[in-house]
């Protein structure tokens, strides 16, 4: 779901923001332009049965992948701050921004413990 803009009292997005958001993003379309080839080389990989130069060949081939193709290299980050620690993984938010959008009414269905 869209989150409303950030509130006014903070500049809207710095450049350090954008180029984190570009690199990640630029993370997980390439994860998902490789993940098919990636499940099946390590199918290979791990099947005991094959013979051993073709698992080696396997091995070479996911090797020669690009690093951010592998899934571990994408970070959950804050889709308003851009912050990588302490994200809310329902919200998409930091627990810093989760906290002001919480108490300035924006969050539909979040109260503060009674």
């Amino acid at each position: 779901p869209p989150f409303p803009p950030p509130p006014p009292s903070r500049p809207l997005m710095s450049t350090w923001f954008t180029r984190v958001h570009w690199a990640d993003q630029l993370r997980r379309r390439t994860v998902e332009h490789y993940e098919v080839s990636r499940r099946i080389l390590k199918s290979i990989i791990h099947n005991t049965d094959l013979p051993q130069p073709i698992r080696r060949a396997a091995v070479e081939e996911l090797a020669a992948q690009p690093k951010n193709a592998s899934a571990t290299r994408v970070r959950n980050r804050c889709v308003m701050s851009g912050r990588g620690n302490g994200v809310l993984s329902d919200f998409r938010v930091s627990r810093i921004v989760f906290r002001e959008m919480a108490s300035q009414g924006l969050l539909p269905g979040v109260t503060k413990k009674r």
